[in-house]
């Protein structure tokens, strides 16, 4: 789901959760520099066909899908349940006064996450462990109110609360039940779009100024902060690590924060991919992918994949012409499934990815 609305009411009021005092916020290594890239102007990158072979989940849009290998999650339209479908069926419910927000997918697990929805008490993480169906909490850290998720493999990442309320994230190890804080936003600081992959962690940290400024920042191991230089200051939005650098994004007009201007940063050379909306950047296999809505009344929306040959390729595309846009895809492993609405049908349809 886009949170344009929500975080868009963080940046401009302060962000929720933000520490007070003056203690440093910084991950335990503290904030690192990354060396100044100066690529000169960006090279273009034009998009090629490369289509998947897309097939149909058989359940209606308005219900949320994320495919797997051996596994399916069907989240009802209203958030109310879950229902894991695979070597057997597993049910997950919201629980009284919560609503489904959020349900990640792996080869391994599933995590499905409840929100109250007034916002007053801590997200319920439930985890599903699909070798035998077994179910758990994660309890501690304690998950913030709020906040984005993200999993690859074994590995939860979330928002939890450090030192003097300090916006914090929270890794947690899915297969041994247990988990740490690492990096903290700065006091009267947040963060949010935090995205996992094959090369790591990347998110995006934001402050209390007016207009808010933001900063992409790729993560270390021992949780410090690597910002991305080629990105400029303040604008940025989405921000992936990849084996070959970064993928990130930035924000063009801040009346519409959903449209945005993506680049791909492979050692001290920036690739421009072009436009795309904001909030849509995904790792699944060995790529990044992106949306890009119609950019016109009579076009079609895509998903793209920058691959890590450093070729920008169109992998879907809705049916039809007409207004047209995607949801954010959602991946388990190396299956990847896309939400269409368009003037051509809406579908929602999955495909296996390379790697």
């Amino acid at each position: 789901m886009r949170g344009y609305v929500v975080l868009a009411a963080l940046l401009l009021s302060g962000p929720a959760g933000c520490g007070g005092g003056d203690e440093p916020g910084s991950g335990p290594e503290g904030a690192a520099s990354e060396p100044t890239v100066s690529p000169g102007a960006p090279v273009s990158a034009e998009p090629r066909p490369a289509l998947l072979d897309w097939r149909p989940t058989g359940v209606p849009v308005e219900d949320v899908v994320t495919k797997g290998t051996a596994w399916t999650a069907i989240t009802d339209a209203d958030g109310r349940r879950t229902l894991l479908t695979g070597p057997r069926d597993v049910r997950v419910d919201a629980g009284k006064d919560r609503r489904i927000t959020d349900v990640l997918l792996s080869d391994t697990h599933a995590v499905v996450v409840a929100q109250d929805r007034l916002e007053e008490r801590p997200q319920v993480a439930t985890v599903v462990d699909l070798a035998d169906g077994t179910t758990s909490r994660v309890e501690d850290p304690v998950p913030a109110t709020g906040g984005a998720w993200a999993l690859h493999g074994a590995t939860l990442q979330y928002a939890t609360y450090g030192t003097g309320r300090m916006f914090c994230l929270a890794t947690y190890d899915l297969a041994g039940g247990s988990g740490e804080a690492g990096f903290c936003a700065h006091p009267r600081a947040g963060w949010s779009n935090v995205l996992r992959s094959d090369a790591g962690s990347a998110l995006m940290s934001f402050d209390d100024t007016q207009p808010s400024c933001r900063t992409l920042l790729t993560l270390g191991e021992g949780g410090g902060a690597i910002p991305v230089a080629a990105a400029p200051d303040c604008t940025g939005w989405d921000v992936l690590a990849t084996p070959e650098g970064s993928v990130w994004s930035t924000v063009v007009d801040e009346q519409v924060i959903e449209e945005g201007q993506f680049f791909a940063t492979v050692d001290e050379t920036v690739h421009a991919l072009g436009p795309g909306t904001t909030g849509t950047l995904t790792w699944c296999g060995d790529s990044a992918y992106f949306v890009r809505d119609a950019l016109k009344d009579a076009d079609k929306a895509r998903l793209l994949r920058w691959a890590p040959d450093q070729r920008l390729e169109v992998v879907y595309e809705t049916p039809g012409k007409g207004g047209a846009f995607l949801s954010e895809p959602r991946c388990a492993g190396s299956v990847l499934t896309v939400t269409a609405y368009s003037e051509g049908g809406d579908e929602q349809v999955w495909a296996t990815v390379p790697g």
